[in-house]
């Protein structure tokens, strides 16, 4: 959680608003979206 505070959020809350309204999706759902979509390290 102290990465919030590093990149300049002062909240989980605003973090999260900020990130749906960037992409579209909540930070959950993005994580969901795209742990599918990761190469495992065998592949690169």
């Amino acid at each position: 959680m102290i990465f919030i505070f590093n990149v300049g959020f002062a909240s989980a809350a605003y973090l999260s608003t900020t990130f749906k309204k960037a992409t579209g999706l909540s930070p959950s759902q993005y994580k969901t979206q795209h742990l599918n979509n990761r190469n495992t390290l065998d592949s690169v």
